[in-house]
């Protein structure tokens, strides 16, 4: 994929309750709480072993990495008036038994699940997406315990359309029927 160009409408995304805005070193701290409960981080694929610190500053690098390579990632939630950070959403460059998809892809701190800001993020993101690059195909990769996120999911009007096993997770792939 080719990378969007760095000042195009995805790094300005707003809807009614979240700014949207790149990812920098400076958000690791606030993003640590994420990785501090195994209980929130068994649906996200990531090396357990590794400290809630190296973990935080691993995926705010990989992000950083993703804006320059691909001209996407996940992107920071802050609440549009607060200015609080919330959590990160995006969508993602991905391959999936050897297939290329755009993910629309989020997590939230424990504090901000529950009130549709997950819902509000997405739906940005679809939009997004089917405006700016109907050429690619939207999922959304959600592990088969994950009952919130596939909430959400049917909420933006997806469907189950795989079953498979991403970074060693059983998952479904949520998409939109054609």
């Amino acid at each position: 994929m080719n990378p969007i160009n760095p000042h195009t409408a995805y790094f300005k995304l707003t809807t009614e309750r979240i700014e949207f805005r790149t990812l920098t070193v400076e958000d690791i701290p606030s993003w640590l709480p994420f990785f501090e409960n195994p209980e929130d981080i068994q649906y996200v694929g990531v090396d357990t072993t590794l400290s809630p610190e190296a973990l935080a500053t691993q995926w705010i690098t990989k992000q950083l990495e993703r804006y320059v390579e691909q001209g996407l990632g996940h992107l920071a939630l802050c609440h549009k008036t607060s200015g609080t950070f919330m959590g990160v959403g995006g969508l993602l460059p991905r391959k999936v038994d050897d297939r290329p998809y755009l993910e629309i892809a989020y997590s939230l701190l424990p504090q901000y699940r529950g009130k549709g800001i997950a819902t509000e993020a997405a739906s940005a993101l679809r939009d997004f997406g089917q405006h700016y690059l109907p050429e690619h195909q939207l999922i959304s990769i959600i592990a088969q315990e994950n009952h919130g996120s596939q909430q959400v999911a049917r909420k933006l009007g997806m469907h189950i359309v795989d079953e498979t096993t991403y970074l060693g997770l059983s998952v479904f792939l949520f998409g939109f029927m054609p």
